[in-house]
């Protein structure tokens, strides 16, 4: 049975654990969202609804799954498993998402010093 303690313990851990991921992420998360949406409103709505998603989905997981400990040492254990599961599924998405958008979006050529000097 988990006390209050132990699951306030979880979701401390689990917080801090995804906002600093979040943090991390920030900058190449709204890079690539900037090249998808092209829309400044579109890309901050994107990337508020991404960083949500990352915080709460290893959040659920460690709230839903981390009761079944018997002591507090495999109780801390397995919060930070399952924590660990979330951050690294919310990585792999974000993997696929930067592979497709590099497949759908065309690099833009630089101009070069020739082409600038004959406008």
């Amino acid at each position: 049975m988990i006390t209050w303690m132990k699951l306030g313990f979880a979701i401390a851990l689990t917080l801090a654990a995804t906002f600093a991921a979040a943090r991390i992420m920030w900058r190449p998360l709204f890079a690539v969202l900037e090249l998808v949406c092209q829309s400044a409103v579109a890309t901050r709505f994107w990337s508020i609804f991404t960083t949500v998603m990352l915080v709460c989905g290893p959040l659920f997981l460690v709230c839903f799954a981390a009761g079944q400990a018997r002591g507090p040492a495999e109780f801390i254990r397995q919060a930070v498993y399952l924590c660990s599961l979330g951050l690294i599924g919310a990585f792999i998405m974000g993997v696929a998402v930067i592979r497709s958008v590099r497949q759908h979006v065309e690099p833009t050529p630089l101009p070069t010093p020739a082409a600038q000097l004959a406008e």
